[in-house]
């Protein structure tokens, strides 16, 4: 017996088919234990589910029935988060008492009520009879919540608008369209359901029909949805002064993000409900890349004997070089503010305003270098494919080992502020994209203090030097430069063409049409989320044949990718995709972009977006900075003399390109998952999941900026690039913020081969034009 497999939701996800997204937040455990020797140990306070009373029936009340204290629970194996309210049956209840009760009353369940899908609730019916009369009896209900939820009420393959897949007769219809043509089909099925939702809410801007009707001809002309359909969306609005005719500001959402849905295009190259591939490497593209990721976990000293887990996925981004021609020790790593900031690491040279030295372990666990592509791995828990490297953060001399060296929080010289509708009550915040990058100095390990478990169980290594830990936890990076990460030159947004696979190898795809030939990048993900965390479980794990991975679930992750479901289990029985029902071309590459509606900013290109324009905030409010309570005030960093705008409380808005990859909807511990192409070159990095509407979105390290000829008023996208620098009003980058740590020492990385200066910044990520948002490739 196999788990439901529909509808998979991660840690904190409203779960209604049209919900909001979702941070993976690093994947916090409270109350750990207070040691973590190679296998993770935290306790798990609390359940899934919440419980409360009411009484239905008052037959034969009397007072010994008033103060019976009888508690409802639920049983079932199946999370509640995982199932709809209609999808238990009363076996899966049990009554909770105190034995003297128990000798004394039959309490029986006799049946449930009143499920709701849109609430996500049922009412569970219970009658307590007296053992010694059963004339006397109490019926009662117990309202059992937590269950997945829909806005319009329908349960599971209820008939929904905007939530079917494509249909096989559509296709060839479908195929014949250009990109907008497609995009004005599925808008009109997407607008027909977010027009029954509750509207969003905007600083008041009296328009007159004729003023509307402007800005609607002007977004198109833009590449932008129109404004009516962009205040359903829950999009951010030129500001219009009806005086001026112009534009004078953004007009950014107050009430929160807007629900989302999924593609019915996604889902038709895939499985419904397809949110990636558990525990396999499809092919050695996505080996190369698990040898240099990991699951990161950071274990903080919270009070006496707790400790709170923090989980997440980092990567091998850099590393500086050595003039002995020895093994490299210093070492960068990348992945999310809302991870890195978890660390309270002792002496910050850089970001002083969260310091506390309570996090005392940070533990790498990666793949081993002899990993099978192509076969089921197990959870880490169990798996003998993962080697794990517990590190503590401060060794006997009282160093540091770890330092944050770069966070993506306030990277321009503009604010919001600047381009904000004067009322605007975000014009306190900062623009932040969610990239971080820490230092490993390996130098700064005690070598005695260093535990490598596989499987929860110390492997024996030891190691005599600096170097030759480095090497062994890097899977010798450092001397395999084929293996080695490079950035693309351009954002996908400038060079759309290279990512806009046609829809149907057919000629009657215009894409496909215009260039049969044509090679794709494909886009690779791979992480590490908590096998069971909150609402999100692997769901891919049987019953019975992986019960014991089940079973140390909160306490190990799942490697994850964008590959497809349908493919779990099938890689490695045949060598003929006929046999083993896999698509062998599309084994051998990686994923795409998602053609998702309710993120998508440019109409023209799939699987692109404006974050200031379609999700500046992330649920209802926007991030916030975990700054120490006496540095709430203060800028997490000051370098370059940078000013805060009134008001500051690290706050932050969305800001930049992002991608929308499909069939990637891990739970929490996968955020910082990078996104590659085939080529090895990185191009974004994952923060959020929207697990309903089955999109991933992730960070760009680059943008050329956006030209939207006026129609945002003074808003423009500025050029950035979070490694190199170099954009007309950016104010800070990975460069900047190694030349400011190790100021006055000539210092070079793999990146920076020519130093850390300006005019050291490679050839081909210097900036020239911004994108117009106006011009459509498909056209041209």
């Amino acid at each position: 017996m196999k788990f439901k497999k529909k509808n998979i939701l991660t840690l904190i996800s409203v779960g209604t088919l049209l919900s909001v997204s979702t941070l993976f937040v690093a994947c916090s455990t409270p109350d750990t234990s207070a040691t973590n020797n190679g296998k993770e140990t935290e306790k798990q306070d609390g359940k899934n589910e919440k419980l409360n009373s009411g009484v239905a029936n008052n037959q034969n009340e009397s007072s010994e029935f008033k103060d019976l204290n009888v508690d409802i629970e639920y049983k079932a194996f199946e999370p509640i988060p995982q199932l709809y309210a209609n999808e238990t049956t009363t076996f899966n209840y049990q009554p909770k008492a105190d034995e003297k009760i128990l000798k004394d009353y039959d309490i029986s369940i006799i049946g449930l009520l009143n499920p709701s899908a849109k609430n996500g609730t049922v009412e569970v019916k219970y009658r307590i009879t007296s053992k010694k009369d059963n004339t006397k009896f109490i019926e009662k209900t117990k309202l059992i919540t937590g269950f997945m939820t829909n806005p319009f009420d329908k349960f599971r393959g209820e008939d929904i608008s905007s939530n079917d897949k494509l249909n096989v007769s559509e296709k060839y219809k479908y195929a014949s369209k250009t990109r907008l043509q497609r995009f004005d089909e599925d808008n009109e099925r997407y607008m027909n359901l977010l027009r029954r939702q509750r509207s969003s809410t905007y600083t008041e801007n009296n328009l007159k029909p004729e003023t509307i009707k402007e800005l609607n001809e002007m977004a198109l002309k833009n590449n932008q949805d129109t404004f009516e359909n962009a205040t359903y969306k829950g999009f951010s609005l030129p500001f219009y002064d009806e005086t001026t005719k112009k534009a004078t500001g953004l007009s950014v959402n107050k009430s929160g993000e807007t629900g989302k849905g999924p593609s019915k295009v996604d889902s038709y190259s895939d499985q419904e409900f397809a949110g990636g591939l558990a525990r396999t490497l499809p092919n050695e593209i996505y080996k190369k890349i698990g040898l240099q990721t990991f699951s990161l976990y950071i274990n903080n000293h919270e009070s006496g004997n707790k400790y709170k887990a923090n989980y997440g996925t980092t990567w091998i981004l850099d590393y500086q070089k050595r003039e002995d021609n020895k093994y490299p020790t210093k070492w960068y790593f990348a992945t999310n503010v809302h991870v890195a900031e978890t660390m309270r690491l002792k002496d910050e040279p850089l970001y002083k305003t969260r310091t506390g030295e309570t996090t005392k372990t940070i533990q790498f666990l990666r793949l081993k270098p002899d990993t099978g592509i192509r076969t089921t791995l197990k959870t880490s828990a169990y798996g003998d494919m993962y080697e794990n490297f517990a590190f503590d953060t401060v060794n006997s001399k009282n160093e540091s080992a770890f330092k944050t060296i770069y966070m993506g929080l306030n990277f321009l010289k503009t604010s919001p502020k600047d381009y904000l509708e004067p009322n605007s009550p975000y014009k306190d915040t900062e623009e932040y994209a969610d990239v971080a990058i820490f230092e490993l100095d390996f130098e700064k390990i005690d070598f005695g203090s260093v535990t490598v478990a596989t499987a929860g169980h110390n492997n024996g290594k030891k190691y005599t030097s600096a170097e030759e830990l480095a090497k062994d936890m890097t899977n010798n990076y450092a001397n395999t430069p084929d293996a080695q990460i490079k950035f693309i030159k351009n954002s996908y947004l400038k060079d759309y063409d290279k990512i806009a696979v046609p829809f149907a190898n057919n000629p009657v795809d215009p894409v496909y049409k215009k260039n049969p030939t044509k090679e794709y990048d494909s886009l690779f993900a791979l992480g590490y989320p908590v096998t069971w965390s909150g609402s999100f479980l692997d769901y891919f794990l049987d019953q019975y044949a992986d019960e014991a991975d089940l079973k140390a679930g909160k306490t190990s992750v799942s490697l994850w990718v964008n590959g497809r479901r349908g493919w779990y289990g099938k890689m490695g029985k045949s060598e003929t995709s006929a046999a083993s029902g896999v698509d062998e071309k599309a084994a051998s590459r990686g994923n795409y972009l998602s053609t998702q509606i309710g993120y998508r900013s440019f109409i023209d290109k799939p699987g692109i977006t404006d974050m200031l324009i379609s999700s500046p905030v992330s649920g209802y409010h926007p991030f916030e900075y975990q700054a120490n309570e006496s540095k709430k005030t203060d800028l997490p960093e000051e370098a370059n003399g940078v000013k805060k705008p009134d008001g500051f409380k690290n706050r932050y808005l969305k800001y930049g390109i992002d991608y929308m990859l499909r069939h990637f909807t891990p739970g929490g511990g996968a955020s910082g998952t990078s996104v590659r192409n085939q080529n090895n070159e990185v191009a974004g990095i994952i923060h959020t999941v929207n697990p309903m509407a089955l999109v991933a979105l992730a960070d760009a390290f680059r943008s050329e900026g956006v030209d939207y000829g006026g129609y945002y008023g003074p808003y423009e996208m500025e050029q950035y690039d979070l490694i190199y620098g170099g954009g007309k009003n950016q104010r800070f980058s990975y460069r900047e913020a190694l030349k400011e740590i190790y100021k006055g020492k000539k210092i070079t990385t793999n990146l920076l081969p020519n130093g850390l200066e300006k005019e050291n910044i490679p050839e081909d990520f210097k900036f020239k034009d911004k994108v117009k948002s106006s011009y459509n490739p498909e056209n041209n």
